[in-house]
């Protein structure tokens, strides 16, 4: 690949899909961390040289990604305050990259993700982030404004109807514990974008698994509210669909966190 841009482009990028195969959270994977760091840092040595030239839009964008998917690696194994620099880098690309006024509603869902990704990093709750509340939420917001903002640019794009659920669920979340009612309006405003998608489309795996953790995050505020009958019949679906998830493909090591998380705020609503 060396002195060829784009088979370092298309090496690094190759390095980026087998990493987040092996241990990237955010993805389906097999749980190989060490495996996925190793392969996030061949992607960034790879196209590093090629994205030193600022003008190369399409090496800054692979950069970006192969940065974020070890970010979201390291935060996964509660390495946060590496994590965070990183995810900064990223967004920090992608605002270069939005910027454009011919910019495409793929490269704004990217960038809106990063954002989503920097609020988890800052004050997701429930995990090793910096508990920076307020962090979180401006990233959230920058988020959704991006999803909003490529929804504006192609409304029928079934990404940007996801992306906008999965932002406004992580503006719910980082409401549960503070305020629930308004948690479950946002929660509820998540839903909404799912139902709009086709219906062909709802059913694909990214936008099941997503329907699954608003209705948990939903029951988990029920629970805060006292309104634990309701909580436990919710959670109990959710846990039904995620048992079948996880039956569909036992590779994949996320839906075991999923259905211990799904036991766990069960028994905190019979506490």
């Amino acid at each position: 690949a060396q002195g060829d841009r784009q088979t370092q482009l298309d090496l690094a990028r190759a390095y980026i899909q087998i990493g987040q195969v092996q241990g990237d959270p955010y993805f389906q994977n097999l749980g190989d961390i060490p495996g996925a760091l190793a392969d996030f840092d061949k992607a960034i040595a790879t196209v590093k040289p090629v994205a030193s030239n600022p003008g190369d839009r399409e090496a800054l964008r692979t950069l970006a990604l192969a940065l974020k998917a070890r970010s979201e690696t390291l935060f996964k194994v509660s390495r946060t305050p590496e994590a965070v620099p990183l995810i900064g880098e990223v967004t920090s690309i992608f605002d270069k990259l939005a910027a454009d006024p011919n910019v495409s509603t793929a490269l704004l869902v990217e960038a809106a993700n990063a954002y989503g990704v920097m609020g988890d990093e800052l004050g997701q709750p429930l995990t090793d982030s910096l508990n920076d509340v307020n962090g979180a939420i401006a990233a959230y917001r920058k988020d959704l404004s991006l999803v909003l903002r490529a929804h504006q640019l192609d409304p029928s794009e079934p990404r940007t109807q996801r992306a906008a659920a999965v932002a406004a669920m992580k503006m719910g979340e980082i409401e549960m514990d503070t305020d629930p009612m308004q948690a479950i309006r946002d929660l509820d405003q998540s839903l909404q974008f799912l139902d709009a998608m086709p219906k062909t489309d709802q059913t694909n795996f990214g936008p099941s698994r997503v329907r699954f953790a608003v209705l948990h995050r939903k029951a988990v505020s029920l629970n805060e509210l006292g309104r634990y009958d309701e909580a436990a019949r919710l959670l109990r679906d959710v846990y039904e669909s995620d048992l079948r998830w996880q039956n569909e493909d036992p590779l994949d090591i996320r839906p075991f966190e999923d259905l211990i998380g799904d036991l766990n705020d069960e028994a905190t609503g019979y506490e």
